[in-house]
C-alpha cells in the first residue's frame, strides 16, 4: 500500500463499514447549513450570537459575507469583534486588518477565507468529509 492509495482504500472502508459512500453524503453538507449549524452550536455553548450584516456588502469579493459577534441580548449586549467569511476564497479587498478594525469601532475584525469550489448551476457548495 502507497501513500497516495489511503484516500481510496478509506473510501472502501467507509462503504463497507457503514453502507455509505462520501457521495451520498455530501447534499447533507451543504455550506449554508453547516455554517447555520456551527452558529447555532458555537451560541449555545458559549453564549454569543453571530449576526449577519446585510449592510457590509462590497468588503470583499461578490462572496464576502460580513458577521458580528455579540454577547448577551437587548440592552446588555455587546459587541465582541466581526469577522469576514469568504467561501471561496476569491478576496479582492486591499484593506488591512488595521483599517477593517477601525470600520467597526476598533474590535477585532478577522478575514476567513475557504477555498470551495463554486458549483457551476448556482447552488450551494457541498463540504466533504
Amino acid at each position: 500500500l502507497q501513500p497516495w492509495d489511503l484516500d481510496y482504500w478509506e473510501e472502501r472502508f467507509r462503504e463497507a463499514q457503514f453502507g455509505q459512500d462520501e457521495e451520498s453524503l455530501r447534499p447533507f453538507l451543504a455550506f449554508p447549513q453547516v455554517l447555520e449549524s456551527l452558529f447555532n452550536l458555537t451560541s449555545q455553548l458559549f453564549g454569543i450570537n453571530f449576526v449577519h450584516d446585510n449592510s457590509a456588502v462590497g468588503h470583499g469579493s461578490k462572496h464576502t459575507m460580513v458577521f458580528h459577534i455579540d454577547a448577551g441580548l437587548g440592552a446588555t449586549k455587546e459587541r465582541l469583534g466581526s469577522f469576514h467569511l469568504d467561501p471561496h476564497g476569491d478576496d479582492e479587498s486591499t484593506q488591512t486588518l488595521v483599517e477593517r478594525s477601525k470600520r467597526y469601532s476598533r474590535k477585532p475584525v478577522e478575514f476567513v477565507s475557504l477555498a470551495l469550489c463554486k458549483p457551476r448551476d448556482g447552488s450551494p457548495p457541498l463540504l466533504r468529509l
